[in-house]
């Protein structure tokens, strides 16, 4: 932009919608917070400042070998998407926000627990559709809010999570149906998109949920290059896709890998379990206090309550690191529910 190289975008959520995206340049990694600087304008593009896009695609960097089309590994999956999309909640949205992002020259794709559970079972049931995108987060917020109405969806509701993940739910009580979040960028100290989808995946919990599919291309795409291994060894294997050293991320892992085992309780948990044992002792003091309320969240979402005797059980036998995650997360105040 104006000569400048552009690493990415943050979101400034005190100012919904596009207003605030912000742009990160070299320099901004050394920040604590982002930089008060929006994405170009249309004024502002008229008047001749501009983002040129000169950058490789977030697939470009991939092997050859971790891109295979639907119809070489899964052919039933597009019809399974399809079928996913029709018995949805938002089944008029989704076509219409599709064919914005594509007018506006932006990728997406469906990610996450729908391509994990399609891929295995193609009539399982979806409650859920997750994306990720080149989109940034708060131009995605705005078209969400155009889409709906076009749709004539008045009775959905949109916000933006702590973790930067843009959603809908119906305005009555209920879960998220759709959710997006711009793919992750690293290096900064604050919430930041525009990598890669290598990077992305580093972002991610396990390998079984960095698998990514091209709705228009009917790709599925692999970044870790062991996804659909691990999902379709017997046992499936959990393995840990994560790189990062954050302290709430590496709690989260800890508990969404409880989640799964409960749900698969025959799956190879060996990786898992060498992952959490090499977790900093005192990784509940890492946690700043804050944070403890979303990490609240993710153990009730993620585990019933009938279920979590039996999680506790299991968070032994990941290490001393997760067994005392969970005394905190059942002892602490933050447990009210």
């Amino acid at each position: 932009m104006d000569g400048e190289l552009v690493l990415g975008f943050a979101y400034e959520p005190s100012t919904p919608g596009a207003d605030g995206d912000r742009l990160l340049l070299e320099g901004d990694e050394n920040r604590d917070e982002p930089p008060a600087r929006p994405i170009p304008s249309p004024r502002d593009v008229a008047n001749g400042i501009r983002i040129d896009r000169c950058g490789l695609h977030p697939v470009a960097g991939l092997k050859q070998e971790y891109l295979s089309s639907a119809d070489d590994i899964a052919p039933y999956l597009p019809s399974a998407v399809d079928r996913a999309i029709s018995r949805s909640e938002v089944e008029a949205l989704l076509p219409l926000m599709l064919s914005e992002i594509d007018d506006r020259h932006h990728t997406i794709w469906l990610v996450g627990g729908a391509v994990r559970d399609l891929l295995t079972e193609p009539e399982h049931p979806i409650k859920d559709l997750d994306f990720c995108g080149t989109i940034p987060t708060g131009e995605f917020y705005d078209l969400a809010h155009e889409s709906l109405a076009r749709a004539g969806s008045g009775d959905y509701e949109r916000g933006v999570s702590m973790r930067g993940v843009v959603y809908i739910k119906p305005l009555a009580a209920g879960k998220r149906i759709v959710e997006y979040k711009a793919l992750t960028l690293g290096g900064f100290r604050f919430l930041s998109s525009g990598g890669d989808l290598t990077e992305d995946t580093a972002g991610r919990d396990f390998t079984v949920n960095s698998l990514y599919y091209d709705l228009r291309r009917q790709l599925i795409i692999d970044p870790s290059g062991h996804g659909i291994e691990h999902l379709r060894h017997a046992p499936s294997r959990l393995v840990i896709a994560y790189q990062g050293d954050n302290p709430v991320e590496q709690a989260s892992i800890v508990l969404r890998g409880l989640k799964f085992l409960i749900r698969w309780p025959d799956a190879d948990a060996s990786a898992l379990a060498n992952w959490a044992g090499s977790l900093p002792a005192d990784l509940n003091e890492r946690i700043p206090t804050g944070k403890w309320k979303l990490l609240t969240a993710v153990w009730h979402n993620g585990v019933a309550k009938k279920h979590r005797r039996r999680a506790i059980e299991l968070a032994a036998d990941l290490g001393p690191v997760a067994a005392a995650l969970l005394r905190k997360l059942s002892d602490g105040p933050h447990n009210a529910a």
